[in-house]
């Protein structure tokens, strides 16, 4: 979501615009100023939750941490299950995504040990995996996964589905 919106600078009488990039959690705010000299400046809301995206595939989550970060969540990466496991403990997210194919400890296998660790039973994890076999859905459930988002993921509803387990 981008919304521009004219203001007066408080110390000078300069006109410039306001765009606010974000919703849900947290917003960015850029401002351009075309009088001033100054192209833009970027200010960020106080994040809120705290996100850990457990992916194997680098390009894969860095796309999401950009994503997320936009739009104000505090993104943590884990390139396997063990160091996923070991960031939830340490790191308390709010809301856990999680790939399902993974060398060593796969997603089910990490989602079931989530729930076993006293520290992280009650946290949401997110299956986000391009398999579109029923069965991977079905398994994600029994392993304590609270819901599924496809890849690739939809850019402008990736926040909106995050939001809704927080």
């Amino acid at each position: 979501m981008i919304k521009e919106f004219p203001f007066l600078w408080s110390d000078a009488p300069q006109r410039g615009y306001i765009a606010v990039i974000g919703k849900n959690k947290g917003y960015h705010f850029l401002w351009y100023a075309p009088d001033s000299g100054n192209d833009f400046g970027v200010s960020q809301s106080p994040r809120t939750s705290k996100i850990l995206y457990i992916e194997d595939d680098f390009n894969n989550a860095q796309l999401m941490k950009r994503v997320l970060e936009a739009d104000g969540y505090s993104v943590s990466l884990a390139s396997n299950g063990a160091i996923g496991l070991d960031k939830a403990n340490r790191e308390h997210p709010d809301l856990i995504l999680l790939d399902i194919y993974m060398a060593g400890l796969n997603g089910h296998e990490v989602a079931r040990r989530l729930r076993q660790m006293k520290d992280t039973k009650d946290i949401p994890i997110l299956v986000v995996s391009a398999s579109p076999n029923a069965g991977d859905k079905r398994l994600s459930k029994e392993a304590g996964c609270n819901g599924y988002i496809a890849k690739p993921i939809a850019v402008d509803e990736i926040s909106d589905q995050v939001a809704a387990y927080l």
